[in-house]
């Protein structure tokens, strides 16, 4: 696989807290919506605890933020919520339900939401142990790439027709250098981007591109770290 070298730079213009409501507030989503903005994070006692929720936060300018909604379970750690758009208007929240001792076990679990504070759900989605962190929508259909939280490590494709029913379109996405997080988007010409993290030996990010129906993916080395 190619490797690419960049140098990119950014400039920080502001800086300000919209949530500390509990010790541990991380792990956040931004997406806008309906002419609102919506900010997903969790809320729990530490970065790995027995229990958190997910809080979802709105405001309208970016400026003035109110609580919209508080997610969660009796003895679960709900872990990264991740918005998805749906094409019927709705907001969906996919994040981590984590239940255990260390080692945790993990299962997707998501929400549907008309209006972004009251929410149906959780539901399980997909399958233990492989969690999937994000999902994108294209031409009606939902596809989200998932990990496996244990060994052998790995990560896998999934696609659905209703957000709910998640099947696996490449069962062995990537593999090798402990596959986990990643962002997916779709030009609109239909080509798939997958943005993936790895955290294992090799740790270098990969960038992965494919043509419709995503069973064939092109995987470029970034050289870099990311997450």
């Amino acid at each position: 696989m190619p490797v690419i070298s960049r140098t990119a730079t950014a400039e920080l213009r502001a800086l300000r807290r919209i949530g500390d409501t509990a010790p541990h507030s991380a792990f956040t989503d931004l997406v806008r919506h309906a002419e609102t903005w919506f900010c997903a994070f969790r809320e729990g006692a530490s970065h790995l605890s027995e229990e958190a929720a997910i809080r979802v936060l709105t405001s309208t300018d970016g400026d003035q933020w109110r609580s919209a909604a508080l997610l969660e379970q009796p003895g679960v750690d709900l872990r990264d919520p991740r918005f998805v758009v749906r094409p019927d208007g709705r907001l969906q929240l996919l994040a981590a339900a984590a239940t255990g001792n260390a080692p945790k076990r993990f299962h997707t679990v998501t929400w549907l939401s008309d209006d972004g504070h009251r929410w149906d759900g959780p539901r399980p989605v997909g399958e233990p142990g492989v969690w999937v962190w994000q999902a994108a929508w294209h031409d009606d259909v939902m596809y989200g790439v998932g990990y496996a939280t244990r060994e052998p490590r790995f990560a896998r494709l999934y696609r659905s027709d209703d957000g709910l029913d998640l099947r696996p379109v490449v069962r062995t996405l990537f593999s090798g250098g402990y596959p986990n997080e990643s962002g997916l988007v779709f030009d609109p010409d239909g080509t798939a981007t997958c943005l993936l993290r790895r955290d294992g030996d090799p740790a270098t990010a990969q960038l992965g591109r494919a043509r419709p129906p995503y069973r064939e993916w092109t995987w470029t080395d970034l050289g870099v770290r990311v997450g």
